[in-house]
């Protein structure tokens, strides 16, 4: 059970781009959150970073943190209160997602999170359908198979397409 820390801040190609793992999760079914394009930094408290992804610029900075969540400033625009690997769509489309928080809890320290920004969002759990930006895409489904040694290994992860029409893939 628990997170599977090894995948997490990683990327993995898949149907030809890149994806950044933002969020490995070992539960009942193994849950990955995928961002696509990102990019990561990290932000203490009292300063600004300018990320860029796709060509656009994000100039974050910390809004609010504790030693659980955290609320990001991107371009002006509030993120809700997050915990470390949970996601927030931005009013163009891009997600920014938490991966770690690094709470003050020593005096004399500074506060900071890890952050990652990303044009799009993919999540895929094994045996259920798959979430493409928070849509719900309920004709795929993903199936990820742990490696046989160990429950920290994947043997590959496949997405299943059904369709009663004719579609075609270009």
């Amino acid at each position: 059970g628990g997170e599977l820390v090894d995948f997490e801040t990683t990327t993995i190609r898949m149907m030809g781009r890149d994806y950044f793992i933002l969020d490995a999760d070992n539960a009942t079914n193994i849950k990955l959150t995928l961002l696509d394009s990102a990019n990561t930094a990290t932000v203490a408290e009292g300063e600004t970073v300018t990320v860029t992804v796709g060509g656009k610029s994000f100039d974050v900075s910390l809004s609010f943190i504790s030693t659980s969540e955290v609320v990001l400033t991107a371009n002006g625009q509030d993120t809700n209160s997050l915990k470390e690997g949970e996601t927030y769509k931005l009013d163009d489309g891009t997600y920014v997602g938490i991966k770690d928080i690094l709470a003050r809890d020593v005096a004399g320290t500074v506060s900071q999170v890890e952050f990652s920004i990303g044009s799009g969002k993919l999540e895929l759990t094994n045996g259920q359908s798959v979430k493409l930006n928070d849509i719900t895409i309920n004709e795929m489904t993903a199936r990820i198979t742990r490696g046989s040694q160990t429950k920290e290994n994947l043997d590959f992860i496949r997405l299943n397409w059904i369709t009663d029409d004719r579609e075609f893939v270009t």
